[in-house]
């Protein structure tokens, strides 16, 4: 109970609640666009990529983003899917109307058994307070023939006596993985990995943010890297 009250105040220092709005300013909308044509060169390959499916099938299709993070409104979603979900206890500010934002926690997704066809997890699965639920609950919304991609950050294996002083100093990152211990979790709650992206490593920054730059220097020094999974249901799950 502890770390979960950890997490909970470290959510509410460097995080921050925000109200929910219609939509961003021109001038945001604009530097959200500038980021995204700066990252993503072709967003229908991106995402098919990511999710083994080619964004025009979308159309048929129920799909969900779990963390909100900003660029889904107009990468992942631009596919016209049926029925668009993104799900965060943190509500954030959105570009458009176009989907639909719901305030919860990947632990208890709102969303009837087997209705999802895609779940887009980047950088979410080491913020909950329970991954193994939060990605049952996943496998439970996804039909038999789901997609789910998966970003997460990872350290090298000899790190791992370090995690439970990770947990505790990391407070939004109540939890730190390996490659392996991510992979476990993920076979253990029903999906198989199906393909991996090239994994991608912090940049470092200009030295004038120097709390940035020592943070990823510490990371490259215990292996930090972003593991990326496009995953499907397990055949053999029930």
């Amino acid at each position: 109970m502890k770390s979960i009250g950890r997490w909970k105040l470290a959510q509410r220092i460097e995080v921050g609640v925000y109200p929910p709005k219609t939509s961003y300013t021109e001038e945001e909308a604009e530097q959200v666009q500038r980021r995204l044509s700066g990252e993503i060169t072709n967003w229908e390959s991106y995402v098919e990529e990511r999710t083994g499916v080619k964004p025009a099938d979308m159309r048929t299709m129920c799909v969900m983003e779990i963390g909100g993070v900003l660029f889904a409104d107009q990468l992942l979603f631009q596919s016209k899917a049926l029925h668009k979900l993104i799900l965060d206890p943190l509500i954030r500010p959105r570009m458009s109307d176009d989907c639909e934002f719901v305030r919860g926690v990947a632990e208890y997704i709102p969303q009837k058994s087997s209705t999802l066809r895609v779940c887009w997890m980047t950088n979410t699965i080491d913020h909950c307070a329970d991954p193994l639920l939060a990605l049952e609950e996943v496998r439970r919304v996804l039909t038999d023939n789901g997609r789910l991609y998966i970003t997460c950050n990872t350290f090298t294996s000899w790190t791992r006596p370090l995690f439970p002083a990770f947990d505790r100093l990391d407070g939004p990152h109540p939890h730190h993985f390996t490659r392996s211990s991510l992979l476990s979790l993920l076979t253990k709650a029903g999906f198989t990995v199906e393909a991996e992206i090239p994994p991608w490593t912090p940049p470092l920054r200009g030295w004038n943010q120097t709390v940035r730059t020592v943070k990823v220097l510490l990371g490259r020094m215990c292996g930090l890297t972003q593991i990326k999974f496009r995953c499907r249901v397990a055949k053999s799950s029930s």
